[in-house]
């Protein structure tokens, strides 16, 4: 049995978005207009949004993706 896929607006899927849904390392790098490597770079650096392991594959909330980008908004008062 197939699972449909949901179909991607350059990469990100803006029901993801709007639904609170946990994102993929792909859909995450479309979104932040970075490779899958560079995510996956931050991820192990540990200078990237904090994530959810499932089964071994990393997700991750849009809360925590927004907490993250502003936190590094130039002249923030981080």
């Amino acid at each position: 049995m197939n699972a449909k896929r949901e179909p991607y607006v350059t990469g990100v899927n803006a029901e993801h978005i709007l639904s609170g849904s946990l994102l993929d390392s792909r859909a995450l790098a479309a979104y932040l207009n970075v490779s899958v490597s560079t995510l996956s770079r931050m991820r192990h650096d540990g200078t990237g949004p904090s994530f959810i392991l499932i089964r071994g594959v990393a997700r991750y909330r849009m809360s925590a993706i927004n907490s993250w980008i502003e936190n590094r908004e130039a002249g923030s008062a981080a």
